[in-house]
């Protein structure tokens, strides 16, 4: 029973941490947006004509994921929306790493003078991501399962 207790825990407090991280990370791309959508086309991988519908939906995506993984709404689907972005994220930095980019990540703030690592936004997202992932398979474990009917036996 501690045991369950424990990761169940354990489980909230990493869904709400990625929340939290979810949220901090959208503000400032909701804010300012046009920084937001010249740092996605630093990246080279969406058509010009893409850039501007998705530096406008991508931030509060992630702050709608964001207080879904707080409030604990629809758990599931949100820590799943959390892991695709993330992954896309990855994706995204190590195709950076390898073509040898000097870019800002835009991962938190849309300042172009702030940090330029890569290496260091790929990892932490590699940590997010094996979060995510184990959140999304204590999601399923702990989901309360429909209540069978049982014909009572006399």
């Amino acid at each position: 029973m501690v045991k369950y207790l424990s990761m169940k825990m354990l489980y909230t407090f990493t869904r709400i941490g990625l929340g939290i991280i979810f949220i901090w990370a959208s503000i400032d791309k909701i804010l300012y947006p046009g920084p937001f959508a010249d740092m996605v086309h630093n990246y080279k991988l969406v058509p010009d004509i893409l850039i501007p519908s998705l530096a406008s939906f991508l931030p509060w995506l992630e702050c709608i994921t964001g207080i879904a993984l707080i409030i604990g709404f629809w758990e599931r689907g949100a820590l799943f929306i959390c892991n695709a972005l993330v992954a896309v994220f990855i994706i995204a930095l190590f195709s950076a790493l390898i073509r040898g980019l000097d870019i800002q990540c835009g991962c938190f703030t849309v300042d172009p003078n702030a940090d330029k690592e890569i290496m260091i936004s790929l990892i932490r997202d590699v940590f997010m991501l094996l979060a995510g992932i184990w959140g999304l398979m204590r999601a399923f474990h702990y989901q309360p399962h429909p209540k069978r009917i049982h014909p009572q036996v006399k």
